[in-house]
Protein backbone atom coordinates (compact mmCIF):
# COMPACT_ATOMS: atom_id res chain seq x y z
CA UNK A 1 0.00 0.00 0.00
CA UNK A 2 1.53 3.30 -0.56
CA UNK A 3 1.85 6.06 1.14
CA UNK A 4 -0.22 9.74 0.58
CA UNK A 5 3.72 10.98 0.64
CA UNK A 6 4.75 8.75 -2.07
CA UNK A 7 1.44 9.39 -4.10
CA UNK A 8 1.86 13.01 -3.56
CA UNK A 9 5.64 13.41 -4.74
CA UNK A 10 4.52 11.34 -8.36
CA UNK A 11 2.20 13.55 -8.77
CA UNK A 12 4.24 16.48 -7.74
CA UNK A 13 6.86 15.20 -10.66
CA UNK A 14 4.10 15.12 -13.23
CA UNK A 15 3.26 18.75 -12.47
CA UNK A 16 7.10 19.80 -12.80
CA UNK A 17 7.13 17.92 -15.97
CA UNK A 18 4.20 19.08 -17.50
CA UNK A 19 3.95 16.16 -19.40
CA UNK A 20 0.29 14.88 -18.78
CA UNK A 21 -0.31 11.91 -21.19
CA UNK A 22 1.04 10.47 -24.55
CA UNK A 23 3.30 7.84 -23.16
CA UNK A 24 5.18 9.62 -20.37
CA UNK A 25 7.82 9.20 -18.82
CA UNK A 26 6.06 7.47 -15.86
CA UNK A 27 3.81 5.56 -18.39
CA UNK A 28 7.19 3.90 -19.68
CA UNK A 29 8.76 3.05 -16.46
CA UNK A 30 5.45 1.26 -16.08
CA UNK A 31 5.89 -0.60 -19.22
CA UNK A 32 9.24 -1.66 -18.62
CA UNK A 33 8.57 -2.55 -15.01
CA UNK A 34 5.73 -4.65 -15.92
CA UNK A 35 7.75 -6.17 -18.74
CA UNK A 36 10.81 -6.91 -16.21
CA UNK A 37 8.68 -8.36 -13.52
CA UNK A 38 6.75 -10.95 -15.63
CA UNK A 39 9.81 -12.00 -17.88
CA UNK A 40 8.26 -10.86 -21.40
CA UNK A 41 9.77 -8.51 -24.38
CA UNK A 42 6.81 -5.81 -24.04
CA UNK A 43 4.58 -4.76 -21.81
CA UNK A 44 2.10 -2.15 -23.33
CA UNK A 45 -0.30 -0.28 -21.03
CA UNK A 46 -3.79 0.86 -21.76
CA UNK A 47 -6.22 2.87 -19.97
CA UNK A 48 -8.10 0.10 -18.79
CA UNK A 49 -8.42 -3.81 -19.31
CA UNK A 50 -11.49 -3.42 -21.67
CA UNK A 51 -9.61 -1.46 -23.64
CA UNK A 52 -6.49 -3.05 -23.86
CA UNK A 53 -8.93 -6.56 -24.64
CA UNK A 54 -10.05 -3.95 -28.02
CA UNK A 55 -6.65 -3.13 -28.71
CA UNK A 56 -5.06 -6.72 -28.87
CA UNK A 57 -8.48 -8.13 -30.67
CA UNK A 58 -7.93 -5.44 -33.40
CA UNK A 59 -4.01 -6.05 -33.67
CA UNK A 60 -4.39 -9.72 -34.02
CA UNK A 61 -6.24 -9.01 -36.95
CA UNK A 62 -9.35 -11.53 -35.19
CA UNK A 63 -12.45 -11.48 -37.74
CA UNK A 64 -15.95 -12.89 -37.13
CA UNK A 65 -16.68 -14.76 -34.50
CA UNK A 66 -14.31 -15.18 -31.13
CA UNK A 67 -14.81 -17.94 -28.38
CA UNK A 68 -15.00 -16.46 -25.08
CA UNK A 69 -14.34 -18.99 -22.07
CA UNK A 70 -17.35 -19.46 -19.37
CA UNK A 71 -16.37 -17.36 -16.52
CA UNK A 72 -14.99 -14.88 -18.08
CA UNK A 73 -15.26 -11.29 -16.70
CA UNK A 74 -18.01 -9.24 -18.72
CA UNK A 75 -15.54 -6.77 -20.22
CA UNK A 76 -14.22 -10.32 -22.71
CA UNK A 77 -17.80 -10.19 -24.77
CA UNK A 78 -17.49 -6.47 -24.69
CA UNK A 79 -14.57 -5.88 -26.07
CA UNK A 80 -15.10 -8.40 -28.68
CA UNK A 81 -18.36 -6.81 -29.80
CA UNK A 82 -16.62 -3.29 -29.66
CA UNK A 83 -14.25 -4.69 -32.09
CA UNK A 84 -17.10 -5.67 -34.40
CA UNK A 85 -16.83 -9.04 -33.95
CA UNK A 86 -19.34 -11.90 -32.47
CA UNK A 87 -19.03 -13.75 -28.75
CA UNK A 88 -19.83 -17.14 -28.89
CA UNK A 89 -19.42 -18.29 -25.08
CA UNK A 90 -18.27 -21.79 -25.24
CA UNK A 91 -17.23 -24.50 -23.16
CA UNK A 92 -13.58 -25.54 -23.80
CA UNK A 93 -12.34 -28.54 -23.67
CA UNK A 94 -10.56 -31.30 -25.74
CA UNK A 95 -13.50 -32.58 -26.91
CA UNK A 96 -15.30 -29.46 -28.43
CA UNK A 97 -16.04 -29.05 -32.11
CA UNK A 98 -15.45 -25.60 -32.91
CA UNK A 99 -18.47 -23.94 -34.40
CA UNK A 100 -17.97 -22.07 -37.84
CA UNK A 101 -16.35 -18.85 -38.44
CA UNK A 102 -14.32 -18.60 -35.73
CA UNK A 103 -10.95 -16.82 -35.71
CA UNK A 104 -10.01 -17.08 -31.83
CA UNK A 105 -9.97 -18.33 -28.89
CA UNK A 106 -10.56 -15.82 -25.64
CA UNK A 107 -9.63 -17.55 -22.52
CA UNK A 108 -10.46 -16.23 -18.93
CA UNK A 109 -6.84 -16.87 -17.61
CA UNK A 110 -8.46 -19.98 -15.13
CA UNK A 111 -8.06 -22.91 -17.40
CA UNK A 112 -5.85 -25.65 -16.41
CA UNK A 113 -2.50 -26.89 -18.88
CA UNK A 114 -4.46 -29.23 -20.50
CA UNK A 115 -6.84 -26.80 -21.95
CA UNK A 116 -4.56 -24.19 -22.73
CA UNK A 117 -2.26 -27.10 -24.60
CA UNK A 118 -5.83 -27.78 -26.44
CA UNK A 119 -6.46 -24.45 -27.11
CA UNK A 120 -3.27 -23.32 -28.78
CA UNK A 121 -3.49 -26.59 -30.97
CA UNK A 122 -6.52 -25.42 -32.48
CA UNK A 123 -4.57 -23.42 -35.03
CA UNK A 124 -6.91 -20.36 -33.97
CA UNK A 125 -5.66 -17.69 -32.57
CA UNK A 126 -5.24 -17.66 -28.42
CA UNK A 127 -5.72 -14.43 -25.99
CA UNK A 128 -6.21 -14.77 -22.35
CA UNK A 129 -7.57 -12.01 -20.08
CA UNK A 130 -6.45 -11.78 -16.82
CA UNK A 131 -3.79 -14.75 -15.96
CA UNK A 132 -0.19 -13.93 -14.95
CA UNK A 133 2.08 -14.02 -17.92
CA UNK A 134 2.10 -17.48 -18.63
CA UNK A 135 0.74 -17.45 -21.86
CA UNK A 136 1.34 -14.54 -24.11
CA UNK A 137 -0.73 -12.79 -25.75
CA UNK A 138 -2.50 -11.27 -22.62
CA UNK A 139 -4.23 -8.70 -20.93
CA UNK A 140 -4.15 -8.34 -17.59
CA UNK A 141 -5.49 -5.96 -14.75
CA UNK A 142 -3.64 -3.45 -12.83
CA UNK A 143 -4.39 -1.83 -9.61
CA UNK A 144 -3.76 1.31 -8.02
CA UNK A 145 -7.43 2.71 -8.97
CA UNK A 146 -9.79 0.84 -7.96
CA UNK A 147 -11.26 -2.29 -9.44
CA UNK A 148 -13.32 -0.15 -12.43
CA UNK A 149 -10.43 2.03 -13.19
CA UNK A 150 -6.86 -0.38 -13.32
CA UNK A 151 -4.96 -0.45 -15.70
CA UNK A 152 -4.93 -2.70 -18.63
CA UNK A 153 -1.51 -4.11 -19.85
CA UNK A 154 -1.33 -6.41 -22.86
CA UNK A 155 1.90 -8.24 -22.46
CA UNK A 156 3.51 -10.23 -25.58
CA UNK A 157 6.77 -11.55 -26.75
CA UNK A 158 5.83 -10.44 -30.39
CA UNK A 159 7.70 -7.25 -31.60
CA UNK A 160 5.10 -6.57 -34.97
CA UNK A 161 2.34 -7.18 -32.32
CA UNK A 162 3.62 -4.70 -30.12
CA UNK A 163 3.82 -1.85 -32.43
CA UNK A 164 0.54 -2.17 -34.04
CA UNK A 165 -0.98 -2.03 -30.34
CA UNK A 166 1.19 1.30 -29.37
CA UNK A 167 -0.12 2.63 -32.95
CA UNK A 168 -3.83 1.29 -32.01
CA UNK A 169 -3.03 3.11 -28.65
CA UNK A 170 -2.46 6.38 -30.64
CA UNK A 171 0.95 7.26 -28.68
CA UNK A 172 2.43 9.37 -30.43
CA UNK A 173 5.94 8.49 -30.83
CA UNK A 174 6.34 5.37 -28.30
CA UNK A 175 7.07 3.15 -31.29
CA UNK A 176 7.99 2.44 -34.88
CA UNK A 177 4.92 3.67 -37.00
CA UNK A 178 3.27 0.85 -38.98
CA UNK A 179 -0.14 0.81 -40.98
CA UNK A 180 -3.57 0.23 -38.58
CA UNK A 181 -7.32 0.61 -39.90
CA UNK A 182 -8.47 2.74 -36.76
CA UNK A 183 -7.03 3.65 -32.80
CA UNK A 184 -8.52 2.83 -29.70
CA UNK A 185 -6.86 6.12 -27.61
CA UNK A 186 -5.90 3.62 -25.18
CA UNK A 187 -3.33 6.05 -23.67
CA UNK A 188 -2.69 6.05 -19.96
CA UNK A 189 -2.46 9.11 -18.11
CA UNK A 190 0.57 9.99 -16.34
CA UNK A 191 -0.98 10.39 -13.00
CA UNK A 192 -3.25 6.89 -13.83
CA UNK A 193 0.38 5.44 -14.95
CA UNK A 194 2.34 7.20 -11.62
CA UNK A 195 -0.44 5.47 -9.35
CA UNK A 196 -0.41 2.05 -10.88
CA UNK A 197 3.28 2.09 -10.62
CA UNK A 198 3.54 2.95 -6.94
CA UNK A 199 1.15 -0.10 -6.14
CA UNK A 200 3.42 -2.77 -8.76
CA UNK A 201 6.45 -1.60 -6.92
CA UNK A 202 5.06 -1.87 -3.49
CA UNK A 203 4.20 -5.45 -4.71
CA UNK A 204 7.62 -6.52 -5.73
Amino acid sequence: MSTWDEVEAALDGMLARRWYTNHGPMAQRLETTIAASYGVRHAVVATNPTIGLIMLIEAMGLSGRVLVAPGAPVRCAQAVRWAGLEPVSWTLDTGSILPSGVSGLLLSGQEDAATIAWATGTGLAVLRDGATGQLVPEVIRLGGCGEAAGVGCVLTGDDGLAARLRNIRSSYGAGPAVAVARTANGRVSEAQAALALLTVEAQG
